[in-house]
């Protein structure tokens, strides 16, 4: 960032949400006026995508996995849920009466 070194390190900050409001107001005021340091902005945010692709995939916890597969396995094809179905029983009388 030629003539703007104040702001070259706060680029990755920015796009790590890491300034504070005074700090990033003063850095987008910045940015309104130069194309060349938008340009390395947008470069930074492509660097901060590259860490979350970096990290090592996360499953759901165990538990949750579990219950999940339990929920699926006890519901019969086309089967809705339970409150859906207990909205519907009182809904559909109701809306037959405003008919």
């Amino acid at each position: 960032m030629n003539g703007h070194p104040q702001f070259e390190e706060d680029l990755d900050l920015y796009a790590l949400g890491a300034l504070d409001r005074e700090e990033a107001q003063e850095l987008q005021s910045h940015l309104e006026t130069r194309r060349a340091c938008t340009q390395k902005l947008e470069e930074a945010r492509a660097r901060v995508a590259l860490l979350a692709l970096a990290a090592p995939p996360e499953g759901p916890p165990h538990r949750v996995k579990e219950r999940l597969l339990k929920q699926v396995a006890g519901r019969r094809p086309g089967q809705r849920p339970a409150r859906l179905a207990l909205f519907w029983q009182w809904a559909a009388p109701a809306l037959a009466a405003l008919s």
